[in-house]
């Protein structure tokens, strides 16, 4: 009797390593900037002084390996709304974010994602908005804590896109030129500081854990 509950025992400490996730962390920064050519259309057409914005884009994103599965956190070094310094958390997204294909040589990978996001609005101010994502990264055999995962520890992002408005009470119509140039860094330090057993819930603890010590507090949706 002793020894078939030892090894069940055995059994169940082997499967829980099995089914330990593959967690990994990735701080994306993304630099955008926007120039915009404007006229007033009332009462008469006249030109007005371009104007260039910059602006900094800050994510951590979280991809569960094992169960196909990633969340991001945002992170507002001034939220528009509130105005303190917040981060928010997105709902759990099937998928890794990414499509892979294997890469040559064998045992590296190609992660890559393209996609693009249009947005019209109508009313006082009828907008057009396009903007086109392109992000890829070679993923090959990497140190993370005690594991070895097949993952980028770069990946590139480059964006582009228009946005063209109206406005009916301002008398203004627009175009506005946008791009965008960034990375996902793989952060091997707080992806290796996680439980071998964590989950994807524990990953995104680990991340908000980290960002409130920095001084960020929770935003709601």
């Amino acid at each position: 009797m002793k020894k078939t509950l030892f090894t069940l025992l055995a059994i169940s400490a082997l499967c829980s390593a099995v089914r330990a996730d593959d967690i990994v962390i990735f701080r994306r920064t993304l630099a955008l900037s926007g120039t915009e050519v404007a006229e007033t259309t009332a009462p008469n057409v006249t030109p007005l002084q371009p104007f260039t914005g910059r602006s900094t884009e800050i994510q951590y994103e979280i991809i569960d390996l094992t169960n196909n599965s990633h969340v991001i956190v945002e992170v507002y070094a001034v939220d528009p709304l509130s105005g303190v310094r917040g981060y928010l958390k997105n709902t759990v997204t099937s998928g890794l974010g990414y499509s892979v294909m294997q890469g040559h040589p064998a045992g590296t990978q190609v992660w890559f994602n393209g996609r693009a996001f249009a947005e019209e609005s109508a009313g006082v101010q009828t907008s057009t908005l396009l903007e086109i994502f392109e992000e890829v990264g070679r993923a090959a055999p990497t140190r993370v804590g005690t594991k070895t995962l097949v993952v980028p520890t770069r990946i590139t992002i480059v964006s582009n896109g228009m946005d063209q408005y109206s406005n009916s009470e301002e008398n203004l119509r627009a175009s506005v030129v946008l791009a965008g140039k960034g990375t996902a860094v793989l952060d091997t330090r707080l992806s290796a500081s996680l439980a071998a057993e964590g989950d994807l819930d524990a990953a995104v603890l680990a991340v908000t854990t980290l960002l409130v010590g920095q001084g960020y507090v929770e935003l709601d949706p």
